[in-house]
């Protein structure tokens, strides 16, 4: 027998009341089980940036590593670096005794106010893809399963509990669902969990639609779905639609509660079964439990349903077990690399790295200057194995120079800000100083889960503090440490100008290498930073409105808006620069591969005299189509990404494969226009001349229109250096279940 069908015997032997145990949590950080079965209570915890594990009083009982938040990890624009992120969270969660992770977060950031948004990889929804599935294949590489979170239309806080977003469908399959469907397709999610919001009105665990049609029909998707902490609100239609566990637990709906509506006949046994099998499924798929062994007691009779044996599941020994994570130098390591990855380099007037030879004398202040914000709030917030003071590893490194810290009086207030005192001796200090290092930024009480952002100006008057210690000093290197990007109306006039997201443990450590030139600065944009945040695509609808939040921009989310409205921002998606300098040079076209429709190789070299890194990035523009339909298009789409490192003056060759995926666009179809363009006559359209040449398909799906793209190859959304016409002869029709391409770059 194969699995699938072990699995079902399995299913077969259990009573009613065993099945339902698997629909529902048995406490905050546990999922139902089955213990005479061999399948103890699940242990799943938080885990975006750190595994939190056990909480009292919603703080970690146990210290964790901890990586930089997504916002930070997208900046890496590195894929084998978050298989290994994700790999050492896993190793973390099983010292744990932590079987589900829950992470990662594959929202998009539609809007820098949200107040969850350092959570998310990206606002682009191929590049969240990419590192979503390599982050879901590190962690269940090491046995323990992935969950793709917040399934889907959850990108706010505020009213998160009852509004509606209001997504077309367009912009749902092309924007929004995307990210998900990476995860699935090409990191075989064992998990997806559900969000707060309704979608276009109803609460998704009770959309057939989103978590049958589309999740499991259309897109393959195996394991099984949970909803989020208490968000799941009806029992019949939240069972029908495809939800298997409900939590926390006690359940309020399913589990025992829905044991009498089953034996009525209610509710089918059937479906419950899936439910099962599903759970079951990716327990066993991953390597959490051992199918083969629960089987064979089985068949041999060694198991009855009357017995109160129980058997250790290898996620853990008690529901309560101890946690005894282990701090261990290799997981140190990437930690660092993933910290250097999260720190962006925006301006750069000669002034970096900074040479220790150099250094006579320098000035250290900012509200954060000495312990720097490395993680957000609410669930992503864990206890760190270590804690470093910035000032004290920059003493260290620069042993003959004078570092003075400017250390402000940080109070209890949720938004600390700056006084004109300090100021003042920030100013007098500067004055007097070689170099200035200006720490700006945010912490876990201003970005976090549960409310969103009021501003996109930095708070407590740090916006005054840059303005003037640039004033008074040529040598002053300003970071932002923050989970996102905030307005910089004075980073044009900044001699050095670093983003360092919520970077995780390392960062500090980081930090003080990239500025002194031991480390390049890794980063690159993953999200567009505005003008003015009148600038930005949902600055009219961000908000919820009488319950509904209007994702009125459609596809026009991030870089596309600003591309579409002719609107330059202070800096573009991909956008960040190296201590090295780079050129892409020999493009050629490749004959494809099977299942491809282009391809493109072509060097980077690395053209300067010390090692750094460089992100290339592919976009494809429709140029012009011979399509009569008129659905909105970007004028280009981010499609394939590669990050390179390279020595001084060396090369390496890469080459970008296109699929017809690459191509399509989604149409949500017109099922209603044949019989309506039937039944006008043709004189209702004579005021305006002849019927317009205008058609509308009544199959939704994706399309292929032929005619004339332009793959474009550059090191940012803005910064293309090389594209290439090609031409697609004829407009085709995708089935609804192809594949993504996943062959994202080839080393040659």
């Amino acid at each position: 027998m194969n699995l699938r069908e072990k699995i079902h015997n399995v299913i077969q032997d259990l009573t009613l009341d065993e099945k339902l145990s698997f629909t529902a949590g048995i406490d905050t950080w546990h999922m139902g089980g089955c213990e005479r079965i061999g399948i103890a209570p699940i242990k799943v915890s938080d885990g975006p940036n750190g595994v939190r594990g056990a909480t009292r009083d919603h703080v970690s009982i146990t210290p964790s590593l901890c990586i930089p938040c997504a916002m930070g990890l997208g900046a890496s624009f590195d894929e084998e670096l978050l298989r290994e992120g994700g790999r050492i969270l896993a190793v973390q969660a099983k010292e744990k005794g932590i079987s589900v992770l829950l992470a990662p977060t594959l929202n998009l950031a539609r809007h820098l106010l949200w107040g969850r948004c350092f959570e998310t990889f990206s606002e682009d929804p191929t590049h969240a893809g990419y590192l979503g599935a390599a982050f879901i294949a590190g962690v269940q590489s090491e046995n323990v399963i992935a969950t793709a979170k917040h399934y889907v239309g959850n990108e706010s806080e505020t009213e998160r509990y009852n509004a509606s977003s209001e997504i077309d469908e367009q912009t749902l399959r092309e924007i929004y669902l995307l990210p998900f469907e990476y995860a699935v397709k090409k990191g075989k999610v064992a998990s997806v969990m559900t969000g707060y919001p309704r979608l276009n009105g109803a609460f998704v665990p009770d959309q057939s639609y989103y978590l049958s049609e589309i999740l499991r029909k259309e897109w393959g998707f195996d394991g099984f779905v949970m909803s989020d902490w208490y968000a799941n609100f009806n029992a019949q239609s939240s069972f029908k639609a495809g939800l298997d566990v409900e939590m926390p637990g006690p359940a309020r709906y399913f589990s025992s509660n829905l044991k009498d509506q089953i034996m009525d006949g209610s509710l089918s046994e059937e479906v419950l079964d899936q439910k099962v099998f599903h759970i079951i499924f990716s327990l066993s798929r991953v390597g959490i439990v051992d199918i083969e062994r629960i089987d064979d007691l089985l068949r041999q009779r060694s198991l009855s349903k009357e017995s109160t044996a129980t058997t250790k599941n290898a996620s853990s020994d008690t529901p309560l077990m101890e946690e005894h994570p282990v701090d261990c130098v290799e997981d140190r390591e990437i930690q660092y690399k993933l910290a250097a990855s999260a720190v962006v380099l925006l301006e750069n007037k000669s002034l970096l790295p900074l040479s220790k030879n150099d250094i006579s004398s320098l000035a250290i202040m900012g509200l954060r200057s000495d312990y720097l914000s490395i993680m957000g709030g609410g669930s992503a917030g864990v206890v760190t194995h270590q804690e470093y003071s910035f000032v004290e590893l920059m003493r260290k490194s620069l042993p003959n120079a004078k570092v003075h810290h400017c250390k402000a009086s940080l109070n209890d207030a949720a938004v600390a800000s700056v006084s004109d005192e300090y100021i003042s001796e920030c100013k007098h200090i500067a004055q007097n100083s070689q170099y200035v290092l200006l720490i700006l930024g945010t912490d876990n009480k201003i970005e976090s889960e549960g409310y969103d952002k009021k501003s996109l100006y930095l708070p407590g008057g740090q916006d005054k503090l840059a303005t003037e210690i640039l004033e008074v000093n040529k040598n002053t290197v300003i970071v932002v440490n923050s989970g996102t990007p905030y307005l910089m109306p004075w980073a044009k006039k900044c001699p050095a100008l670093l983003q360092a997201f919520f970077g995780g443990m390392e960062m500090p450590k980081a930090l003080c290498d990239i500025l002194l030139g031991e480390a390049d600065p890794g980063g690159r944009l993953p999200v567009t930073v505005p003008q003015r945040m009148e600038d930005t695509p949902a600055f009219c609808n961000f908000f919820p409105v009488n319950g509904k939040v209007d994702y009125r921009e459609g596809i026009f989310m991030g870089y596309r808006w600003y591309e579409k409205r002719a609107i330059e921002p202070l800096y573009p998606f991909g956008y960040g620069l190296s201590y090295a300098s780079f050129a892409i040079e020999d493009p050629a076209v490749l004959l494809p591969e099977p299942g491809f429709m282009f391809a493109l190789s072509f060097s980077v070299r690395n053209i300067s005299s010390r090692r750094g890194s460089a992100c290339v990035q592919a976009y494809i523009k429709p140029n012009n189509s011979a399509s009569p339909i008129r659905l909105p298009r970007p004028l280009k789409e981010l499609k394939r990404f590669a990050k390179v490192s390279l020595d001084a003056f060396q090369e390496t060759k890469r080459s970008f494969s296109f699929s017809k995926r690459d191509f399509a666009y989604y149409d949500p179809g017109d099922a209603e226009w044949e019989s309506l363009k039937a039944q006008n006559s043709p004189f209702l359209y004579s005021h305006g001349g002849e019927l317009p040449e205008v058609s509308h398909r009544e199959k939704p799906g994706w399309y292929v229109d032929s005619g004339e793209y332009e793959i474009c190859i550059g090191f940012s959304s803005a910064d293309i250096v090389y594209s290439h016409k090609v031409l697609v002869e004829r407009d085709e029709f995708l089935p609804p279940d192809i594949g993504l391409d996943f062959d994202q770059e080839i080393v040659e």
